[in-house]
């Protein structure tokens, strides 16, 4: 829901831009810098990235990267989902080696501007319903014909991309 929020967002401000023949560059990183400074002020648990790898035993992911780049492994083996988005900024992240005791997991990777790339286990079923605006959202995992869990996948890729493979 929160990629389709976004997507929503940007084609309203697109559509108003053209109307009445302002930049939409310059608000969008006014917009951009407004959420930046709410999300610092809010005290958000998500921390802004700075180009690290870590493998990682955690049942969620919450990032938020601007202008940096993060890769990580998660290993858990409870993995519950999460959310990750990238400004400017790329994110590697492998779940290969997680599994979980939910047969549905939710995770919404959104990209502006930059890329993420999520590796899945082969027993789990990738359901996408990320959106793309001048981008993609490629899903490349083959099919497992008894998948143990389901990845509930959303998000958009904004002048970016989002590959999902296993």
């Amino acid at each position: 829901m929160k990629g389709n929020v976004i997507f929503g967002i940007m084609l309203v401000l697109i559509g108003l831009s053209i109307l009445f023949k302002f930049s939409f560059f310059n608000i969008f990183i006014a917009a951009l810098i407004i959420w930046l400074g709410v999300k610092i002020l809010s005290g958000s648990n998500r921390s802004i990235g700075v180009g690290v790898e870590n493998v990682m035993d955690e049942d969620s992911i919450n990032r938020v990267l601007i202008f940096s780049g993060y890769k990580t492994k998660i290993t858990s083996s409870n993995f519950k989902g999460g959310e990750v988005v990238t400004v400017f900024g790329g994110a590697e992240i492998d779940l290969s080696k997680a599994s979980s005791k939910e047969k549905d997991i939710n995770l919404d990777i959104t990209a502006v501007f930059g890329g993420a790339k999520l590796t899945v286990p082969k027993n789990w079923l990738i359901k996408s319903e990320g959106s793309a605006v001048f981008g993609g959202y490629d899903n490349n995992t083959e099919h497992s014909s008894k998948p143990t869990n389901i990845l509930h996948l959303k998000g958009a890729a904004i002048f970016g991309g989002v590959e999902i493979v296993n």
